[in-house]
């Protein structure tokens, strides 16, 4: 009879201790879900306002009346010849190279047209032309090249970065796997397979945001007036 009391006893220490672990667990997802709420107003904010931007860029008045269709798929970079090769022939034909070389040329048959003789100072200020206008297609040579390069070591890093990431996802998926397999043998909480369920769905976005930023470098390296556009902002 004593150990029946004792064991009696015990049951309201039992249910409290129960009811307060439920209750850790409903705060819990309470947080949560309202921070994944307020996450979501936030991105769709952000979303909305992408939109508008660019629908009064291509001059749309009302940015419902689009729709972006760009699904990504990774591929690894192939440029079949080297680096230095490739950038070479993009400097050929890129537009802000073309400018610079034309003000160059420009400058220099100003500076021809002019005597030394009779206008010594214009003479020296198109001789300062010619010189101001051979440093600008130096640097923006440079700039081309350095931001091709930098563009393509990103590609080298994200490409490297996404086996990381495929490891991830995989050593996410395997300890779900055995999550789930120990909540059924009642070894575990839900709680705790609800937190690895979460961790697969951040390796599937790490994964996904790898492509994205990929194919947006990818992108830039073949058109390179992008690349200088966004060093400029």
């Amino acid at each position: 009879l004593p150990a029946g009391e004792r064991n009696l006893d015990a049951w309201p220490r039992v249910l409290f201790s129960f009811a307060a672990r439920q209750f850790m667990i409903a705060e819990y997802y309470t947080i949560y879900f309202v921070r994944r709420l307020a996450n979501l107003e936030k991105t769709r904010h952000a979303v909305e306002n992408a939109y508008n931007g660019f629908a009064t860029t291509i001059g749309l008045n009302k940015p419902e009346g689009y729709v972006i269709d760009y699904t990504v798929e990774y591929k690894p970079l192939e440029l079949n010849r080297s680096i230095d090769n490739f950038i070479s022939s993009k400097l050929a034909n890129d537009p802000s190279i073309k400018i610079a070389e034309a003000n160059y040329e420009l400058s220099k048959k100003q500076k021809a047209l002019t005597a030394y003789s009779t206008t010594p100072y214009a003479y020296l200020e198109k001789e300062y032309n010619v010189k101001a206008a051979s440093r600008s297609l130096g640097d923006t040579k440079d700039a081309f090249k350095n931001n091709m390069k930098t563009a393509y070591n990103d590609i080298l890093t994200l490409e490297a970065e996404r086996i990381s990431c495929e490891k991830a996802l995989e050593d996410a998926k395997n300890t779900y796997e055995m999550v789930k397999l120990n909540y059924e043998l009642g070894n575990v909480t839900e709680l705790t397979v609800k937190q690895t369920e979460l961790l697969v769905l951040s390796a599937e976005m790490n994964l996904l945001q790898n492509a994205f930023n990929h194919d947006l470098k990818v992108f830039g390296l073949y058109n390179p007036s992008m690349l200088s556009a966004s060093t400029q902002q």
